[in-house]
């Protein structure tokens, strides 16, 4: 009982606070008029409220799920999802670095130096590789840039191990660290194309260039597969079915030019699938909506005739 009053005391404290913050952001809202350029002063205000939000958004976590991978935002219930790793906290670093929040950076980070390997050494097989490159190991990656401090980049290369151990030799990673598929039952490109920065990262940090070397084949790789002007199909070993620039396909094109950018842009082939795909996009995937808006369709690619959009 004594532990209930304790929460229902934390989620009034809470309810207080977030009415507070609402309050301050329709003034700040007031200050402005639209097509009118805010001033210096509307911009520091704005700043503040929005450094006020990520405060109350990260002490709400501090004081409810410390240490669990999220905090239900209706019940204020902690939740360790399938992750059981703390990714809020990782997830955090580099906006509390941004945000000058520095005790609080300090925080997580001593938290994680101590707990996070043994919670990496728990990762259950149906964990996401694809969330824990693009959340854990990025997030950690972030923070070492930010920061410089060592003991980010030690715990990256300890995700960063057990994802390559995954890595086939040409380069393909699974969705899962079970080897499992994810809601399209097949290997996708997003599942092998969105790793090659956070490890070219890796690479360029520790001067370790085999850190690179297998998540990159994959580029070498998917050029000999089927394709379209560009665009490859979700599900790449088919050479065939659905092309999207949502889930399954989105962050697999954005990586070509991210990592393109990386290379100091240098490496004309990265550039060069990049380029083809939006040629490819600007050619089968655009439609004028009724409402005069331009919107980007799917695809369905029989791997020999033109592609068709899919009519929602």
């Amino acid at each position: 009982a004594e532990e209930g009053d304790d929460y229902e005391a934390l989620l009034k404290e809470d309810a207080k606070t977030l009415k507070e913050h609402q309050k301050r952001l329709k003034a700040i809202s007031a200050l402005s008029s639209p097509g009118v350029a805010p001033s210096d002063s509307i911009l520091r205000k704005r700043a503040e409220a929005i450094r006020a939000a990520t405060r109350h958004a990260w002490s709400a976590y501090v004081r409810l799920a410390w240490g669990k991978d999220e905090v239900k935002p209706v019940s204020s219930r902690a939740l360790d999802s399938v992750f059981g790793h703390a990714v809020t906290m990782v997830d955090a670093l580099s906006t509390l670095w941004i945000m000058g929040f520095k005790e609080e950076f300090q925080q997580a980070r001593e938290w994680l130096v101590i707990n996070l390997p043994g919670r990496l050494g728990k990762l259950v097989k149906r964990v996401s590789v694809f969330e824990t490159t693009i959340r854990t190991l990025g997030g950690l990656l972030s923070a070492y840039d930010l920061s410089r401090d060592s003991a980010f980049l030690d715990l990256a290369k300890m995700v960063g191990k057990k994802i390559r151990s995954l890595t086939s030799s040409a380069g393909v990673t699974p969705y899962t660290f079970g080897r499992g598929n994810g809601g399209s039952k097949c290997k996708t490109l997003t599942d092998s194309g969105t790793n090659q920065l956070e490890f070219r990262y890796l690479a360029r940090e520790t001067g370790d260039k085999s850190w690179s070397e297998s998540s990159d084949r994959f580029y070498d790789m998917i050029r000999g597969r089927p394709s379209v002007d560009g665009l490859w199909p979700n599900c790449w070993e088919s050479g065939k079915g659905r092309i999207t620039m949502g889930a399954d396909g989105d962050s697999f094109y954005e990586y070509l030019l991210k990592v393109w950018l990386f290379s100091g842009q240098t490496e004309d082939v990265l550039w060069d699938m990049y380029d083809r795909a939006v040629t490819g996009l600007e050619k089968h995937m655009l439609q004028k909506g009724p409402d005069g808006l331009t919107y980007v369709q799917e695809l369905s690619w029989t791997g020999e005739d033109a592609p068709k959009q899919v009519e929602d």
